[in-house]
């Protein structure tokens, strides 16, 4: 049987707005996108690792310890762009590359550093069906829209809650199961990244993380709490 030929991308660019370059921060005296980069390179599927940037310092921190890195224009380099041309630039870019067409794209935020390999091969296990189009993960969320997450009505004044359910829920248990989505792992068959921008269709399928493996950095607050994940339980591996 022919060997499934698989993309793992990493786009990252440089200059974030509510911490500042924090994909090569220093966490525990390495850049945070090292410590997805070093873990993706142990996996025995993947064809080609790639990192999707706009330059330094991003390119000169991960060159050496991916198969490439592309650069990508100045469109898809703003904080507006939306991930879908972004990761269809660096397929496009990898297939022409090494005159490839791959079978599965994986893409990975280099700010979620703690994934698990069995979460990574549980995301193939999935998308290698034939009724899967593509595999997202996330973490049983901390707050439910059914019960205890509000929103402000059109007056901007009212509190309101999120999901009006058909009948009063009076405990969180009873509320119906939400998730958080946590950026870890996203699974796609090409066909399927190609054929639509849209993220979830009914051939989506979820894979649920713990939460001590989902932290995704986005504040300060969460650099601390990952240095203390680390400390105290050491890199997933």
């Amino acid at each position: 049987m022919q060997e499934s030929k698989v993309l793992f991308a990493i786009c990252a660019r440089n200059g974030s707005k509510g911490v500042v370059n924090k994909n090569v921060r220093s966490v525990l005296n390495k850049p945070l996108i090292m410590y997805s980069i070093e873990f993706l390179k142990k996996c025995a599927f993947k064809t080609h690792l790639v990192v999707s940037t706009d330059g330094n310092p991003i390119s000169d921190v991960v060159k050496n310890d991916v198969d490439w890195v592309h650069q990508r224009s100045s469109e898809l380099a703003g904080d507006t762009v939306a991930r879908w041309p972004v990761l269809i630039d660096v397929v496009e870019a990898c297939e022409k590359k090494y005159s490839i067409q791959y079978d599965y794209i994986f893409d990975f935020l280099g700010t979620a550093p703690l994934r698990r390999k069995e979460d990574l091969e549980a995301c193939y296990q999935w998308v290698k069906k034939d009724n899967v189009d593509n595999v997202v993960t996330a973490v049983p969320s901390h707050r439910n829209p059914y019960f205890n997450m509000l929103e402000l009505d059109a007056s901007q004044s009212t509190p309101k809650i999120v999901c009006e359910p058909e009948k009063e829920i009076t405990r969180r248990q009873d509320a119906p199961d939400t998730y958080d989505m946590n950026g870890s792992i996203y699974a796609w068959k090409r066909a399927s990244l190609f054929k639509s921008p849209k993220l979830f269709s009914d051939k989506t399928r979820l894979h649920i993380m713990p939460e001590r493996t989902s932290v995704d950095i986005d504040t300060e607050e969460d650099f601390e709490y990952l240095e203390f994940l680390m400390n105290k339980h050491g890199n997933p591996e």
